[in-house]
């Protein structure tokens, strides 16, 4: 399992900037870059102003949890599960105010030297002073290969 952190406070799953499911996916599976990635089980209850607050599948926050990941250039995706020890998640606007998610853990495999980050402002650390990449998700149509885990946001790339 992996721990995760989330600063979207606007999803539906959190709550004390924990998740409150046993598991969420990243998505993007011909991402690249971090913006072309995102969390498949956010949930804006922001948009959907009709939904309560950690009152979408699971109550109590889960600082631990299983990552599936269908990121196929990360280099935390082993067989389809996030190796990573830790993942912090966050929260972008993007100009038309639509909210997006970012996990900052992303490292794409191809960059060859390790050290390389996928993120904005190019490789900061988090608050344990790990560098860091960064994930994006999108507000989009459900994929197939997601469906399973409670995705309303799933972008096609």
């Amino acid at each position: 399992m992996t721990n995760l952190h989330c600063d979207v406070t606007s999803c539906g799953n959190n709550k004390s900037k924990f998740c409150c499911r046993p598991d969420i996916m990243v998505g993007g599976p011909r991402a690249s870059v971090s913006t072309q990635t995102y969390c498949a089980n956010f949930i804006d209850t922001e948009e959907n102003r009709g939904v309560p607050k950690n009152a979408v599948d699971h109550q109590s926050p889960n600082p631990s949890l299983d990552i599936h990941c269908e990121v196929t250039k990360c280099v935390y995706n082993e067989d389809r599960a996030c190796s990573a020890d830790h993942i912090d998640i966050r929260t972008t606007k993007v100009n038309n105010g639509q909210v997006k998610t970012e996990c900052a853990t992303f490292e794409n495999r191809s960059d060859g030297d390790g050290g390389s980050r996928n993120s904005v402002g190019s490789g900061g650390q988090n608050s344990q002073g790990k560098g860091y990449g960064a994930y994006s998700a999108a507000l989009h149509e459900s994929s197939e290969e997601t469906k399973g885990f409670g995705s309303t946001n799933n972008p096609t790339y």
